[in-house]
């Protein structure tokens, strides 16, 4: 898979929110989430000037121009109007995130980009073109004003005057005399040092502190950051990673499984010094990654077309199978005995359930919204599923495999975490850069952790 296409496969597939909920055979649908698709893309257009855009503006164009190539997967325009409007959009990805920036050629794609929603709207029936229309006129205002910008950027300085001459420096005051030091007192003599006594015997190993640091996957900087839990600060980063989306954390606490989509690879990373010892490869555009409670397997989920989990023996570093069926699988979490794994599917909006012993889906629980990340109580009773489609947490009780209720205002979610004593979760909002505070009892947010670059996957220690 070349580099545009593999791009192209993570954007299409695991960044489109609602407009990939609607079928073809929906038309009504399927305009009206066009509808809310540009409202969505006027909204996090910046007002006054584009350039530069800050790195919160570029993801979250990101997401509303991704929501809207989804939509274009079933529009019902001609299949020709959907390709160029699908190109269209990803030639403004291309230009937001090219390094050297162009604000010019953005703009220009972006311009580009309205001219085809402008056939895209005509192509669609009279009565549904009115509103839309309308929102083509605003966002012709903005690009305008973004235009004017440009236009009306102060020329360069002109020329500096001479400087005049500096006047007479004033006569220095006189200097008032230092008063005399005082003597410095004798100093004692030092005592004789009495002798070490014994060694005593050592004392039994206390209880394994609480969790104290969360480690977040940014997948613009290709880093890890590591969060100290007890300020909510980032005290450090490990670097060397390839677009890194997942991660998981051993029980022991001393390695990291971080998956990287850019490169097929699994980093292996040693938390005593914070670097990158190895990795694996074999997989197929790999997103999420989680460790089993014994420590020996790991589950990597492979978004690509193989539709797959990997499974990975942590001694050898190796693939030794996969099970398959899923549909466009994100998230992954094993329950604390171990025997069942929860697969959150993108492309069905369900999740799957599975039988680690047969390695083989069982069941399924449906009624989610783009599920991205999947986590589990420590009790193993209920499962926290984040949905990117309508920006929620879904609480799920795994006794009756049902919804039972959801969490609201968290914004460009994706994964999630909670604690061992299952009081909080911290939530990843790759559009703001921020992670998210959950009281789980409540549930409500309390607060948020700034800082990182397009977060994803996040794990604790």
């Amino acid at each position: 898979m070349d580099k545009q296409n593999k791009k192209e496969n993570f954007l299409q597939k695991m960044l489109q929110k609602r407009a990939a909920l609607q079928s073809t055979e929906d038309t009504p649908k399927n305009q009206q989430n066009l509808d809310d698709l540009l409202e969505n893309l006027i909204n996090v257009l910046p007002d006054g000037c584009f350039c530069p855009p800050s790195q919160v503006t570029i993801n979250n164009l990101s997401l509303a121009l991704l929501a809207l190539s989804g939509w274009a997967n079933s529009a019902p325009i001609s299949v020709d109007l959907r390709l160029k409007l699908k190109a269209a959009i990803m030639k403004v990805l291309d230009e937001i995130h090219a390094d050297p920036f162009s604000c010019c050629d953005t703009i220009k794609a972006l311009q580009a980009l309205e001219v085809v929603l402008s056939k895209v709207v005509s192509a669609l029936p009279p009565g549904q073109q009115l509103h839309l229309l309308g929102l083509l006129q605003q966002l012709d205002a903005i690009f305008d004003g973004y235009i004017a910008c440009l236009a009306c950027e102060p020329g360069p300085a002109g020329p500096t005057g001479a400087q005049g001459p500096t006047g007479a420096q004033g006569p220095t005051g006189a200097q008032g005399p230092t008063g005399a030091q005082g003597s410095t007192g004798a100093q004692g003599s030092t005592g004789a040092q009495g002798p070490t006594g014994p060694t005593g015997p050592t004392g039994s190993t206390g209880s394994t502190g609480p969790t104290n640091f969360a480690y977040v996957t940014n997948y613009d900087s290709g880093t890890v950051s590591i969060v100290d839990l007890n300020s909510n600060s980032i005290t450090g980063s490990i670097s060397g990673f390839s677009r890194p989306t997942g991660i998981a954390v051993t029980p022991n606490g001393l390695t990291a499984y971080v998956s990287n989509i850019n490169s097929n690879t699994v980093s292996i990373v040693d938390l005593n010094t914070n670097s990158i010892t190895g990795s694996i490869s074999g997989f197929s555009v790999p997103w999420s990654i989680e460790v089993t409670p014994n420590g020996l397997t790991a589950y990597v989920t492979n978004i690509s077309a193989s539709n797959t989990v990997s499974i990975v023996d942590l001694n050898s570093n190796s693939i030794t199978g996969s099970i398959s069926g899923f549909s466009e699988p994100t998230g992954i979490a094993v329950t604390p005995n171990g025997l069942t794994a929860y697969v959150t599917n993108v492309g069905d909006n369900t999740v799957s359930i599975v039988d680690l012993n047969s390695n083989s889906i069982i069941g399924s629980i449906s009624g989610f919204s783009l599920p991205s990340d999947i986590d589990i109580a420590p009790d193993g009773l209920t499962a926290y599923v984040t949905n990117v489609g309508n920006n929620t947490v879904s609480i799920v009780d795994l006794n009756s495999n049902s919804i039972t209720g959801s969490i609201s205002g968290i914004f460009g979610l994706w994964g999630i975490e909670v604690t061992p004593d299952g009081l909080t979760a911290y939530v990843t909002n790759f559009g703001y850069n921020t992670v998210s505070i959950v009281d789980l009892t409540t549930p409500s947010i309390t607060g948020s952790i700034s800082g990182f670059n397009g977060p994803y996957g996040i794990a604790l220690k």
